[in-house]
């Protein structure tokens, strides 16, 4: 979404800007991160847990997603929470129509590899982990996490699913208790 507000002498562009850095360890993930923070804020609702008719919650999640300009309007005292709400809806769309692609050749793929080489772990297992991994390492995309509301073993199994776009079956086999994910220990759901 690309327009521009002008409100009270203040220019507000809407134009979606991420901020540079996400804090990961290895930034080549930023783009993947930001599309999952998109996808659990509008899939599972988290953007409803965070916008609210009068507030912004959990500004820096906003901004590291590229909805700056939400914060900017709050700031500014012309915060319209519908707007708000179509335009998180909006760059979700926005992002979601390019693709977006898991880095290759970097360590955590690597290693990753290795484990599905000695584990036998499937492609969703690996997804799985991926997310997992980066989830712990972004504190942004952890913050909507949190803000799914119910966490639930059937809620964070529709979230995998929705996020790395497979069946909830899939995503249940994967994360049962004799599954290899859950018997090495490198997932847990609690």
């Amino acid at each position: 979404m690309v327009a521009s507000l002008k409100a009270g002498g203040l220019d507000f562009n809407m134009e979606p800007k991420a901020i540079t850095s996400l804090g990961l360890a290895d930034e080549s993930y930023s783009e993947l991160v930001r599309y999952w923070m998109l996808r659990v804020m509008v899939m599972m609702g988290a953007h409803k847990n965070m916008l609210y008719p009068q507030s912004v919650r959990d500004d820096d999640v906003f901004v590291a997603a590229g909805l700056g300009w939400i914060c900017e309007k709050e700031l500014a005292g012309i915060y319209d929470y519908k707007e708000a709400l179509k335009g998180v809806g909006d760059h979700y769309e926005s992002i979601s129509r390019n693709a977006v692609r898991i880095p290759t050749k970097r360590p955590l793929e690597k290693n990753l590899s290795w484990l599905a080489g000695r584990l036998g772990l499937s492609k969703i297992e690996i997804d799985i982990l991926r997310f997992v991994v980066l989830a712990d390492d972004c504190e942004y995309l952890e913050t909507v996490l949190n803000r799914m509301g119910s966490h639930s073993l059937q809620t964070i199994q529709r979230m995998f699913a929705l996020v790395l776009d497979v069946s909830i079956e899939e995503v249940a086999l994967a994360l049962r208790p004799d599954s290899k994910l859950s018997t090495c220990g490198l997932v847990t759901i609690d």
